[in-house]
């Protein structure tokens, strides 16, 4: 069974991810030079996105260390491990941004391969 949230909500935590320097199929990105991922929340009712962050640590271990909100109107209120200039360009993105974030992406990711 999916998930329910709005699309301003998804938009949003693609175009985290995407600033982040990580494709939006990822739950991982590197921040100060400490690696973070999120783990998503219980599903919310206004359609907002939620969850926890947490710090990979040495022997494959990790800690939670925050948490997120994206929420239902795209904006994001904290992203604990991601400055707020990030959250405050993601936030609000449209679905057309964001496909074309991923599209420049994915080129730079795969220049020169063949």
């Amino acid at each position: 069974m999916g998930r329910i949230w709005t699309t301003k909500a998804k938009n949003s935590l693609d175009g985290i991810m995407l600033l982040m320097g990580c494709p939006p199929t990822s739950n991982t990105w590197k921040h100060k030079g400490e690696t973070y991922f999120y783990e998503l929340g219980r599903e919310q009712a206004d359609g907002s996105i939620t969850g926890t962050v947490h710090l990979c640590l040495p022997d494959n271990k990790a800690r939670q260390v925050g948490s997120f909100k994206c929420c239902a109107d795209g904006a994001i209120p904290r992203f604990h491990g991601t400055p707020a200039a990030a959250r405050r360009n993601a936030a609000g993105l449209s679905h057309d941004k964001v496909q074309r974030m991923w599209a420049d992406w994915r080129a730079k990711e795969y220049e020169g391969v063949a």
